[in-house]
């Protein structure tokens, strides 16, 4: 998507704080300005290799269920990942660094949405509104949004069990 309307992706639901850092970044038709970006290989950020880039959002909807009988709090964001094809059917992530702290916050360089329709635990900044409590049985729609770099988008997966150092073929992703 170019842009995000407000009518349909309220300021209240980006988890960085969309006055002070969403919308500066925007141009008046609400699509991202470009930016300044690096690009980051296995040998670290290539500082000398500076490209001026658009950026693009993905929306996605997801529908997560508690098929369990308790009430539990579950982990509920998406990761995005960027992937490339190794060509032997395994697949290598990669990142974007934009050069600006700015942009550093608005593009998904970390994988977290940043926009999210439902938040349960806002407190301490949003630091823990990837959680959602859910009761046996019930259902939670949610939509996220993250701005990726244009040339980026065909490379983005989804990833919603690969937490806590999990290894990167071991999981499946979603192909955006």
């Amino acid at each position: 998507m170019d842009s995000l309307p407000l009518d349909e992706y309220p300021k209240e639901n980006y988890i960085p704080d969309y006055d002070t850092i969403i919308a500066p970044l925007l141009n008046e038709d609400g699509t991202l300005s470009p930016h300044d970006r690096y690009l980051e290989t296995s040998e670290g950020i290539q500082e000398d290799e500076i490209s001026t880039i658009r950026s693009k959002f993905i929306v996605a909807t997801a529908e997560i269920t508690n098929t369990g009988d308790t009430a539990s709090e579950f982990y509920i964001e998406p990761a995005l990942e960027l992937l490339s094809d190794s060509g032997n059917g395994h697949y290598s992530p990669y990142y974007c660094r934009p050069t600006t702290s700015a942009y550093t916050q608005a593009v998904s360089t970390e994988g977290l949405p940043l926009y999210q329709s439902v938040q349960q635990f806002t407190d301490n900044g949003k630091q823990h509104v990837g959680f959602a409590e859910l009761q046996p049985g019930e259902t939670l729609k949610c939509t996220f949004a993250w701005a990726v770099d244009e040339e980026c988008v065909d490379d983005a997966y989804l990833a919603f069990f690969n937490y806590y150092g999990g290894i990167a073929n071991l999981y499946p992703r979603i192909k955006i």
